[in-house]
């Protein structure tokens, strides 16, 4: 393998190691303690983003504009009825945003 070549293949793996692993657009994902389906209302129920690949920061927000920035939060539905729960997760400057749609009954 000559200089060029050398260099070629060098310059070639930099860039494919930085545009794979630097600064991915994460990715939202979240598991809730009860079944989305049928969500007891007025019990705390538990959501967890630990699957949302490469995301260092988490924004929660639940009905009555209430909002949480961890990665494992709880929330207690008040009211039943179907509502929209939304994760937005961020790494640096890019971000996505999850949403899931909870039927919450009286138990």
């Amino acid at each position: 393998m000559n200089l060029l070549s050398q260099l070629y293949f060098t310059a070639s793996l930099v860039f494919i190691i930085l545009t794979t692993s630097c600064g991915r657009t994460p990715f939202p994902c979240f598991s809730i303690s009860e079944d989305e389906d049928s969500i007891p209302v007025n019990k705390e129920v538990y959501f967890n983003a630990i699957c949302s690949d490469k995301a260092k920061e988490y924004f929660w927000d639940f009905p009555n504009d209430s909002v949480a920035y961890e990665q494992a939060v709880s929330y207690t539905f008040r009211d039943t009825g179907i509502f929209e729960v939304t994760l937005i997760v961020a790494n640096g400057n890019k971000s996505k945003i999850g949403t899931k749609k909870l039927t919450v009954k009286q138990p």
